[in-house]
Protein backbone atom coordinates (compact mmCIF):
# COMPACT_ATOMS: atom_id res chain seq x y z
CA UNK A 1 0.00 0.00 0.00
CA UNK A 2 1.05 3.58 -1.02
CA UNK A 3 1.77 5.89 1.99
CA UNK A 4 -0.54 8.43 2.01
CA UNK A 5 -0.36 11.69 3.99
CA UNK A 6 -2.82 13.60 5.22
CA UNK A 7 -2.12 16.68 3.20
CA UNK A 8 -2.22 13.85 -0.18
CA UNK A 9 -5.77 12.50 0.69
CA UNK A 10 -7.08 16.54 1.61
CA UNK A 11 -5.70 16.97 -1.89
CA UNK A 12 -7.95 14.32 -3.59
CA UNK A 13 -11.02 15.60 -1.42
CA UNK A 14 -10.71 18.82 -2.73
CA UNK A 15 -10.78 17.78 -6.28
CA UNK A 16 -13.71 15.64 -5.76
CA UNK A 17 -15.59 18.47 -3.78
CA UNK A 18 -14.79 20.32 -7.22
CA UNK A 19 -16.30 17.51 -9.37
CA UNK A 20 -12.56 17.25 -11.08
CA UNK A 21 -12.67 14.19 -13.20
CA UNK A 22 -9.68 12.23 -11.51
CA UNK A 23 -7.62 9.02 -10.70
CA UNK A 24 -5.86 8.35 -8.01
CA UNK A 25 -2.52 5.97 -8.14
CA UNK A 26 -2.47 6.12 -11.98
CA UNK A 27 -0.04 4.35 -14.18
CA UNK A 28 0.02 4.09 -17.70
CA UNK A 29 2.22 1.19 -18.17
CA UNK A 30 2.32 -0.63 -14.31
CA UNK A 31 5.59 0.87 -14.06
CA UNK A 32 5.45 4.20 -13.33
CA UNK A 33 2.75 5.45 -10.91
CA UNK A 34 1.57 8.67 -9.71
CA UNK A 35 -0.53 10.44 -7.15
CA UNK A 36 -3.03 11.89 -9.04
CA UNK A 37 -4.12 11.74 -12.68
CA UNK A 38 -6.69 14.39 -14.21
CA UNK A 39 -8.89 13.42 -17.30
CA UNK A 40 -11.02 15.54 -20.17
CA UNK A 41 -13.80 13.76 -21.96
CA UNK A 42 -17.70 14.44 -22.22
CA UNK A 43 -20.05 13.44 -19.17
CA UNK A 44 -18.31 11.09 -16.36
CA UNK A 45 -16.33 8.91 -18.64
CA UNK A 46 -12.74 9.71 -19.40
CA UNK A 47 -11.00 9.73 -22.39
CA UNK A 48 -8.26 11.99 -22.51
CA UNK A 49 -5.11 12.50 -20.25
CA UNK A 50 -4.74 16.08 -19.61
CA UNK A 51 -2.10 16.26 -16.05
CA UNK A 52 -0.50 14.34 -13.61
CA UNK A 53 -0.35 15.21 -9.91
CA UNK A 54 2.70 14.72 -7.44
CA UNK A 55 2.12 15.19 -4.01
CA UNK A 56 5.55 15.77 -2.72
CA UNK A 57 6.35 15.24 1.15
CA UNK A 58 10.02 16.62 2.51
CA UNK A 59 11.47 13.27 1.40
CA UNK A 60 11.56 13.97 -2.08
CA UNK A 61 13.34 17.57 -2.32
CA UNK A 62 15.62 17.60 0.95
CA UNK A 63 19.02 17.73 0.65
CA UNK A 64 19.18 15.25 3.73
CA UNK A 65 19.46 11.52 2.85
CA UNK A 66 17.57 8.67 4.08
CA UNK A 67 17.48 5.12 3.66
CA UNK A 68 15.59 4.77 0.22
CA UNK A 69 15.67 8.23 -0.71
CA UNK A 70 18.11 7.87 -3.62
CA UNK A 71 15.77 5.40 -5.14
CA UNK A 72 13.07 7.95 -4.07
CA UNK A 73 14.93 10.88 -6.44
CA UNK A 74 15.66 8.65 -9.35
CA UNK A 75 11.87 7.04 -9.59
CA UNK A 76 11.16 10.83 -9.23
CA UNK A 77 13.08 11.79 -12.34
CA UNK A 78 12.38 8.74 -14.62
CA UNK A 79 8.67 10.31 -13.72
CA UNK A 80 9.48 14.04 -15.30
CA UNK A 81 11.63 12.45 -18.31
CA UNK A 82 8.03 10.19 -19.07
CA UNK A 83 5.98 12.93 -18.70
CA UNK A 84 8.31 15.04 -21.22
CA UNK A 85 9.02 12.26 -23.67
CA UNK A 86 4.69 11.62 -23.83
CA UNK A 87 4.01 15.48 -23.80
CA UNK A 88 2.12 15.33 -20.20
CA UNK A 89 2.06 18.10 -18.06
CA UNK A 90 3.14 16.93 -14.91
CA UNK A 91 2.44 19.39 -11.94
CA UNK A 92 4.53 18.84 -8.80
CA UNK A 93 2.98 20.26 -5.43
CA UNK A 94 5.59 20.36 -2.54
CA UNK A 95 4.26 19.60 0.95
CA UNK A 96 7.09 22.60 2.15
CA UNK A 97 4.79 25.15 -0.02
CA UNK A 98 1.34 23.79 0.65
CA UNK A 99 1.49 22.50 4.60
CA UNK A 100 -2.54 23.66 5.01
CA UNK A 101 -5.74 22.32 3.98
CA UNK A 102 -6.41 26.14 3.20
CA UNK A 103 -3.08 26.66 1.10
CA UNK A 104 -3.93 23.26 -0.94
CA UNK A 105 -7.45 24.61 -1.48
CA UNK A 106 -6.20 27.94 -2.65
CA UNK A 107 -3.85 26.34 -4.95
CA UNK A 108 -6.83 24.09 -6.82
CA UNK A 109 -8.97 27.37 -6.92
CA UNK A 110 -6.55 29.65 -7.97
CA UNK A 111 -4.35 28.03 -10.39
CA UNK A 112 -5.43 23.93 -11.33
CA UNK A 113 -9.10 24.58 -11.83
CA UNK A 114 -8.66 27.46 -13.84
CA UNK A 115 -6.29 26.05 -16.27
CA UNK A 116 -8.20 22.43 -16.35
CA UNK A 117 -10.67 21.58 -19.71
CA UNK A 118 -14.36 22.23 -18.86
CA UNK A 119 -14.49 18.51 -19.87
CA UNK A 120 -12.45 17.95 -16.66
CA UNK A 121 -14.86 18.15 -14.56
CA UNK A 122 -18.32 16.20 -13.78
CA UNK A 123 -21.58 17.70 -14.61
CA UNK A 124 -23.04 19.62 -12.27
CA UNK A 125 -26.01 17.06 -11.56
CA UNK A 126 -23.52 15.00 -9.96
CA UNK A 127 -23.90 15.33 -6.37
CA UNK A 128 -20.89 15.13 -4.09
CA UNK A 129 -21.69 12.18 -2.24
CA UNK A 130 -21.53 10.28 -5.90
CA UNK A 131 -18.18 11.46 -6.22
CA UNK A 132 -16.89 10.72 -2.49
CA UNK A 133 -17.99 7.19 -3.24
CA UNK A 134 -16.31 6.49 -6.13
CA UNK A 135 -12.88 8.11 -5.37
CA UNK A 136 -13.08 7.97 -1.54
CA UNK A 137 -14.50 5.53 -0.15
CA UNK A 138 -16.98 5.53 2.45
CA UNK A 139 -14.32 6.74 5.06
CA UNK A 140 -16.91 9.30 6.97
CA UNK A 141 -17.89 10.33 10.38
CA UNK A 142 -20.93 11.86 11.60
CA UNK A 143 -20.51 14.72 13.52
CA UNK A 144 -23.59 14.11 16.02
CA UNK A 145 -22.19 10.11 15.99
CA UNK A 146 -19.14 11.19 18.15
CA UNK A 147 -20.87 10.79 21.55
CA UNK A 148 -17.88 9.33 23.93
CA UNK A 149 -15.87 12.05 25.25
CA UNK A 150 -12.12 10.05 24.93
CA UNK A 151 -11.36 7.68 21.66
CA UNK A 152 -9.02 4.87 21.19
CA UNK A 153 -7.14 3.67 18.30
CA UNK A 154 -9.40 0.88 18.32
CA UNK A 155 -12.15 3.21 18.10
CA UNK A 156 -10.91 5.49 15.80
CA UNK A 157 -9.74 2.20 13.19
CA UNK A 158 -13.72 1.06 13.48
CA UNK A 159 -15.31 4.41 12.89
CA UNK A 160 -12.71 5.08 9.72
CA UNK A 161 -12.71 1.57 8.36
CA UNK A 162 -8.96 1.29 8.69
CA UNK A 163 -6.53 -1.09 11.01
CA UNK A 164 -5.31 0.02 13.87
CA UNK A 165 -1.91 -0.10 12.93
CA UNK A 166 -2.23 1.76 10.18
CA UNK A 167 -4.13 4.67 12.44
CA UNK A 168 -1.18 4.14 14.64
CA UNK A 169 1.30 4.79 11.71
CA UNK A 170 -1.03 8.07 11.11
CA UNK A 171 -0.59 9.15 14.40
CA UNK A 172 2.86 8.75 14.65
CA UNK A 173 4.27 9.91 11.35
CA UNK A 174 1.46 11.97 9.56
CA UNK A 175 -0.17 13.72 12.39
CA UNK A 176 -3.15 13.27 11.54
CA UNK A 177 -4.29 13.96 15.05
CA UNK A 178 -2.36 16.24 17.73
CA UNK A 179 -2.82 17.06 21.61
CA UNK A 180 -4.03 20.58 20.97
CA UNK A 181 -6.29 20.11 23.78
CA UNK A 182 -3.84 19.15 25.86
CA UNK A 183 -6.59 16.11 26.83
CA UNK A 184 -5.28 13.43 24.84
CA UNK A 185 -2.11 10.54 25.31
CA UNK A 186 -0.14 10.40 21.97
CA UNK A 187 3.05 10.33 23.66
CA UNK A 188 2.54 6.74 25.22
CA UNK A 189 0.93 3.82 24.04
CA UNK A 190 -2.20 2.98 24.31
CA UNK A 191 -3.18 6.19 22.67
CA UNK A 192 -6.31 7.93 24.12
CA UNK A 193 -7.53 11.19 21.56
CA UNK A 194 -10.54 13.28 23.38
CA UNK A 195 -13.13 14.40 21.26
CA UNK A 196 -12.37 17.65 20.74
CA UNK A 197 -8.78 16.72 19.05
CA UNK A 198 -10.37 14.04 17.28
CA UNK A 199 -13.13 16.05 15.58
CA UNK A 200 -10.33 18.67 15.09
CA UNK A 201 -8.72 16.18 13.40
CA UNK A 202 -11.56 14.52 11.55
CA UNK A 203 -12.37 17.81 9.95
CA UNK A 204 -8.99 18.53 8.75
CA UNK A 205 -8.86 15.24 6.78
CA UNK A 206 -12.14 16.12 5.49
CA UNK A 207 -13.41 13.12 7.23
CA UNK A 208 -16.40 14.81 9.17
CA UNK A 209 -19.93 15.66 8.08
CA UNK A 210 -23.08 16.72 9.83
CA UNK A 211 -26.56 15.30 9.78
CA UNK A 212 -27.04 16.32 6.20
CA UNK A 213 -24.52 14.69 4.94
CA UNK A 214 -22.11 17.55 4.33
CA UNK A 215 -18.66 18.03 4.61
CA UNK A 216 -17.50 20.12 7.49
CA UNK A 217 -14.69 21.96 6.85
CA UNK A 218 -11.47 22.64 8.69
CA UNK A 219 -12.56 24.13 11.98
CA UNK A 220 -11.29 27.14 13.97
CA UNK A 221 -10.99 27.46 17.47
CA UNK A 222 -14.20 29.14 18.00
CA UNK A 223 -16.29 26.88 15.35
CA UNK A 224 -14.73 23.95 17.48
CA UNK A 225 -15.30 25.67 20.92
CA UNK A 226 -19.15 26.16 19.75
CA UNK A 227 -19.29 21.91 18.62
CA UNK A 228 -17.85 20.83 21.99
CA UNK A 229 -20.23 23.14 23.74
CA UNK A 230 -23.12 21.94 21.98
CA UNK A 231 -21.91 18.30 22.99
CA UNK A 232 -21.63 19.31 26.39
CA UNK A 233 -25.25 20.88 26.99
CA UNK A 234 -26.57 17.24 25.07
CA UNK A 235 -24.71 15.53 27.93
CA UNK A 236 -26.04 17.83 30.39
CA UNK A 237 -29.67 16.96 29.32
CA UNK A 238 -28.68 13.25 29.12
CA UNK A 239 -28.61 13.21 33.30
CA UNK A 240 -32.15 11.82 32.88
CA UNK A 241 -32.74 9.67 35.84
CA UNK A 242 -32.52 9.87 39.65
CA UNK A 243 -33.37 7.56 42.28
CA UNK A 244 -33.77 8.72 46.00
CA UNK A 245 -34.04 5.31 48.04
CA UNK A 246 -35.68 5.62 51.10
CA UNK A 247 -34.88 2.35 53.10
CA UNK A 248 -35.82 1.97 57.41
CA UNK A 249 -32.90 0.81 59.78
CA UNK A 250 -33.87 -1.20 62.90
CA UNK A 251 -32.83 -1.60 66.34
CA UNK A 252 -32.21 -5.10 68.09
CA UNK A 253 -35.77 -6.05 68.47
CA UNK A 254 -36.55 -4.98 65.04
CA UNK A 255 -38.31 -2.02 65.26
CA UNK A 256 -37.91 0.77 63.09
CA UNK A 257 -35.56 3.19 64.42
CA UNK A 258 -35.25 5.61 61.49
CA UNK A 259 -35.03 5.89 58.15
CA UNK A 260 -31.91 6.63 54.93
CA UNK A 261 -31.65 7.77 51.73
CA UNK A 262 -29.51 6.33 49.20
CA UNK A 263 -30.01 8.84 45.55
CA UNK A 264 -28.13 7.15 42.59
CA UNK A 265 -28.06 9.62 39.69
CA UNK A 266 -28.18 8.82 36.06
CA UNK A 267 -27.87 4.97 36.99
CA UNK A 268 -28.24 2.41 34.06
CA UNK A 269 -31.48 0.60 34.35
CA UNK A 270 -29.11 -3.01 35.50
CA UNK A 271 -27.92 -0.83 38.18
CA UNK A 272 -31.17 0.69 39.29
CA UNK A 273 -32.49 -3.29 39.07
CA UNK A 274 -29.58 -4.49 41.21
CA UNK A 275 -29.53 -1.69 44.07
CA UNK A 276 -33.77 -2.31 44.29
CA UNK A 277 -33.17 -5.69 44.87
CA UNK A 278 -30.03 -5.92 46.80
CA UNK A 279 -30.88 -3.47 49.69
CA UNK A 280 -34.43 -3.45 51.65
CA UNK A 281 -36.18 -0.55 50.38
CA UNK A 282 -39.72 1.25 51.62
CA UNK A 283 -40.49 3.56 49.46
CA UNK A 284 -37.99 4.49 45.40
CA UNK A 285 -38.51 7.55 44.32
CA UNK A 286 -38.14 8.18 40.37
CA UNK A 287 -37.48 11.95 39.04
CA UNK A 288 -36.85 11.63 35.24
CA UNK A 289 -37.38 13.11 31.95
CA UNK A 290 -39.63 11.83 29.00
CA UNK A 291 -36.29 10.71 27.26
CA UNK A 292 -36.42 7.38 29.81
CA UNK A 293 -38.39 4.56 27.68
CA UNK A 294 -41.31 3.26 29.30
CA UNK A 295 -40.18 -0.25 28.88
CA UNK A 296 -37.20 0.86 32.02
CA UNK A 297 -39.57 2.27 34.74
CA UNK A 298 -41.64 -0.71 34.01
CA UNK A 299 -38.42 -3.22 34.77
CA UNK A 300 -37.77 -0.97 38.11
CA UNK A 301 -41.60 -0.94 39.22
CA UNK A 302 -41.94 -4.54 38.81
CA UNK A 303 -38.17 -4.70 40.40
CA UNK A 304 -40.12 -3.14 43.48
CA UNK A 305 -43.20 -4.52 43.37
CA UNK A 306 -41.10 -7.94 43.95
CA UNK A 307 -40.05 -6.67 46.89
CA UNK A 308 -43.07 -4.79 48.07
CA UNK A 309 -41.04 -1.52 47.31
CA UNK A 310 -43.46 1.52 46.79
CA UNK A 311 -42.44 3.22 43.04
CA UNK A 312 -43.53 6.89 42.76
CA UNK A 313 -42.97 8.39 39.46
CA UNK A 314 -41.97 12.20 39.22
CA UNK A 315 -41.08 12.69 35.48
CA UNK A 316 -40.11 15.83 33.72
CA UNK A 317 -38.41 16.63 36.58
CA UNK A 318 -35.44 17.73 34.17
CA UNK A 319 -37.14 19.08 31.08
CA UNK A 320 -37.04 22.32 32.46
Amino acid sequence: MPIISKNSLILKEGLARRRVKFQEEYSHDGRLRFDIAIFSGDGPSRTELVCLIEYDGEQHYTDKVLFGDHQLKERDKEKEDWCEKNDIPLIRIREKDYPSPESIYNFLDSKLIPALPLSSLLPPDRNFSEIQSEKLGQRVVELNSLNQENYSIKDIAQLLNYSTGYISDRIRNFSWFSNWSGKSNLEITPYSIDREDLIKGLAQLQFLIDENGNRIPPLDDSHLSEIISGFNQTEIKKEKMLLICNKYRHNKNNKIKDSMVEVLTNPTTHEAVRKILTDDFHTVVFYGSSQIKNEELDILENSCDNIECEFVRLEDYFET
